[in-house]
């Protein structure tokens, strides 16, 4: 976990410096990576809040390929948080840009997604049944 830890300091230190300067694409791609390395070490909830404020520039700079991605690692921190229906919203929403730009992620996201679905179908008491 030092590793990580020391990559996350490095990585936000990097950010004040994209963040003063103005560089959205870096700004971007640090949120991201921050939280991916929160999400390494297993902080879903700054994994969540990092992948957010990376999908707010993603937006603003019309880059689909990194709102799908930003949207995947949402989904992934809510998943591991126990909010799979939040989770699964939004791996549909990647999973949608990531088909629509060809992208090999489009595989791996639909057959997680279904997974998700299956997990909480099976979880779901069936309509009529008495416990």
């Amino acid at each position: 976990m030092g590793a990580t830890s020391n990559s996350i300091d490095f990585l936000k230190q990097a950010l004040v410096l994209a963040e003063q300067t103005g560089a959205n694409h870096e700004q971007r791609k640090l949120f991201s990576d921050i939280g991916k390395a929160f999400f390494k070490v297993g902080d879903y909830k700054q994994a969540r809040e990092f992948h957010e404020k990376a999908l707010v520039i993603d937006k603003k700079l019309h880059d689909p390929y990194g709102e799908a991605c930003d949207l995947w690692g949402i989904s992934l921190s809510l998943e591991r948080r126990g909010s799979i229906g939040e989770a699964i919203k939004k791996g549909e929403s990647a999973l949608k840009i990531f088909k629509v730009q060809k992208k090999k992620e489009a595989r791996l996201v639909q057959e997680k997604v279904k997974s998700w679905k299956n997990a909480a179908l099976s979880k779901t008491p069936a309509v009529g049944k008495s416990s």
